[in-house]
């Protein structure tokens, strides 16, 4: 998948407003969230700007539930990770940056509406 085409899901998430997973995949404690929000998508360059859901302070950033995410260079796919049973969930954005860090962006699918 190319770099526009993952920005474009980044795009389509913000314009949504959709609430996301965030896992770090090299850490398991991790693999449910936190939940965060696209705030802004840069094509140059690429890069995001996340809002935590219900965290007060980021721990990398001096505002309060706000990260900021380089992804020059990074490698994207939409691929389903196997562990995740397909029902629960939508869509998957796989994210592999320079440094070697393995992101995935899920998206939850709705509750039914009673």
């Amino acid at each position: 998948m190319s770099s526009a085409d993952g920005l474009a899901i980044f795009r389509k998430w913000k314009t949504q407003q959709t609430v996301l997973w965030a896992v770090t995949v090299d850490r398991p404690d991790d693999a449910a969230g936190p939940e965060v929000r696209i705030k802004e998508v840069s094509d140059d360059p690429p890069g995001i700007v996340l809002s935590l859901v219900g965290i007060s302070r980021s721990e990398t950033s001096r505002t309060p539930g706000i990260q900021a995410l380089d992804l020059a260079g990074a490698i994207f796919d939409d691929a389903r990770p196997p562990r995740f049973a397909l029902d629960a969930f939508v869509r998957f954005l796989s994210v592999r940056l320079p440094d070697g860090r393995k992101l995935l962006f899920v998206e939850l699918r709705p509750e039914p509406s009673e």
